[in-house]
């Protein structure tokens, strides 16, 4: 027993466990990668001539959405893609996260800067607010 209290403190110290800021930016990074993909995709699809892909990009980005989001407004709904991907997360940089202190309704705000890569990217400052549901982080709100 005293051996198996030890290697599991060990495995701790070789292996410490995630903080609350580790797994909301994965968290967000997993959000950027998917949509980024489906951006992506689309973007390949319809430089080679496919034109008709539009509809199945938008029904991904919106099961996509469903998946991460908890307000599920019309208004938070994607419905379109840019000529260039809008969640490439090599471009989000300073990130930051707060936090509110009620323990009987969590929120998050993860702000980061959406840099430039190169000199014709747009910059903007953004922020997500992120809640617990059902003991699952959610995306709430979107800011930029």
């Amino acid at each position: 027993m005293l051996i198996k209290m030890f290697e599991n403190m060990f495995a701790r110290i070789e292996s410490p466990a995630k903080t609350v800021d580790d797994a909301i930016t994965d968290f967000m990074k997993s959000y950027f990668l998917e949509n980024f993909n489906i951006e992506k995709e689309y973007l390949d699809k319809n430089a080679s001539g496919d034109k008709d892909y539009f509809k199945v990009a938008i029904a991904k980005k919106i099961d996509v959405h469903k998946k991460y989001w908890c307000n599920l407004n019309e208004f938070w709904m994607p419905c379109g893609i840019g000529s260039e991907p809008n969640f490439n997360w090599s471009r989000v940089k300073n990130i930051g996260i707060l936090r509110s202190e009620d323990d009987n309704n969590m929120q998050y705000l993860f702000t980061f800067l959406y840099a430039k890569l190169q000199d014709s990217d747009y910059e903007s400052n953004e922020a997500y607010i992120l809640k617990l549901k059902d003991n699952n982080l959610m995306i709430d709100q979107n800011f930029y």
